[in-house]
């Protein structure tokens, strides 16, 4: 039993192609996500602070954005089982190929740079935390968000969930997942709302897929 109740008071889910209707298919299991490297609008910023901007960067800033305005103590948690694949790529070919690899590159986090980017952009001065479980697991960074809420020290935090489109070399051995682009966020509160997170629904928890589908079939996301 969870000392202290955890609410969702606001969600919000993106992927491309994707439409209320096709949501539920997928949420059914009769539809699957399009495998494209379609990225949200973004009217509200400038197309020179996109430019070369990936997928997951610009998917992590549109639901950042979306649970604008955040309180004084929120905090985020950034969770993915892959990470910025692309960067993760060009990192291995340098190695492979060019038999070297770049300082730039190497120090580039492919966990830590949309998130990081995404405050900077919505000029958003909160702590940020990234987490990434094998297998897409959700579980263990869902329970490491919803900590400072169960402990009091925080009265709101959003996660943020977040999967791109992996380059065309790695679909053959990838294992973790569907291979499907896209990103959810949920802004948590002790505020009470009529969406609780009992503890049933926390150790329900397995993938991120299933976590979100579980959402949409609840119609809270």
């Amino acid at each position: 039993m969870l000392k202290r109740k955890i609410y969702l008071e606001s969600s919000f889910k993106w992927a491309p192609g994707m439409d209320d209707a096709a949501w539920k298919r997928w949420a059914g299991g009769a539809a699957r996500i399009p495998f494209s490297e379609e990225h949200p609008p973004m009217e509200y910023l400038s197309a020179k602070s996109l430019r070369r901007m990936n997928q997951m960067t610009r998917m992590t800033i549109h639901a950042l954005h979306a649970m604008l305005p955040l309180a004084e103590d929120s905090a985020l948690f950034f969770i993915s089982s892959i990470g910025e694949a692309d960067q993760q790529f060009a990192l291995e070919r340098e190695y492979h190929v060019e038999k070297e690899i770049h300082p730039a590159t190497f120090s580039y986090s492919v966990f830590n740079a949309p998130i990081a980017m995404a405050t900077i952009l919505l000029k958003q001065d909160r702590p940020y935390s990234c987490m990434f479980g094998s297998h897409n697991e959700v579980k263990s960074g869902f329970l490491t968000a919803i900590a400072p809420l169960v402990s009091g020290r925080r009265n709101e935090v959003v996660v943020i969930v977040c999967e791109e489109a992996i380059p065309a070399e790695y679909v053959a051995i990838h294992q973790e997942g569907g291979n499907e682009p896209f990103v959810y966020a949920l802004k948590l509160t002790s505020r009470a709302t009529e969406r609780e997170l009992d503890a049933g629904f926390l150790d329900s928890l397995t993938t991120e897929e299933e976590l979100l589908k579980t959402l949409v079939g609840k119609g809270w996301v």
